[in-house]
């Protein structure tokens, strides 16, 4: 009676952990949508990642588009504030192995992106004014910055593919 009181107890810890972490990640961040196929080859196309650049994906969510970026040769970067997705982006990185595809557990609003030339996003409305901001602040010149679905509210696009929005920090 006593084992299966504390397995009864400990998969209710889980659980709680796991809808904490959802709800963090929801409050502080998107929710998670995955950009369709179309979605990443537009912003691959409009990104013109080179294999010298580093990219990130900000809001990496499952992966894909970190992938995506490190097909092209380029060194990507992931992050994400829902550990739950961050553990399938490195499991899904672990089946079929890219070496220069990383994942990084990781608030946004806490990270500096200064050290890359690309940024990818699927953001919502509500995020993309004080991300604007910060990576105005944070970017280098001539740093592209791609936004899928929701554009910044300020800043005024090179040029749009589909629900894609392409920028440059000039």
């Amino acid at each position: 009676m006593f084992w299966i009181a504390l397995i009864v107890a400990i998969v209710c810890i889980i659980v709680i952990i796991v809808d904490l972490l959802f709800l963090l990640s929801t409050v502080h961040g998107a929710i998670y949508y995955p950009s369709s196929k179309a979605q990443i080859r537009a912003m691959l196309k409009l990104a013109h990642v080179k294999p010298s650049d580093k990219a990130v994906d900000i809001g990496s969510g499952d992966g894909r588009i970190v992938r995506a970026i490190a097909m092209t040769g380029a060194e990507a970067y992931g992050y994400e504030i829902n550990p739950l997705l961050v553990m399938w982006s490195w499991w899904q990185n672990h089946r079929r192995p890219l070496k220069n595809a990383h994942f990084r557990w990781a608030n946004l609003w806490l990270t500096n992106f200064a050290r890359f030339q690309v940024v990818t996003i699927f953001g919502m409305t509500y995020i993309m004014k004080d991300l604007e901001t910060k990576l105005l602040k944070e970017l280098k010149p001539g740093a592209r910055v791609v936004c899928n679905s929701f554009p910044f509210p300020h800043w005024k696009p090179l040029k749009k593919l589909g629900s894609v929005y392409l920028y440059q920090k000039k």
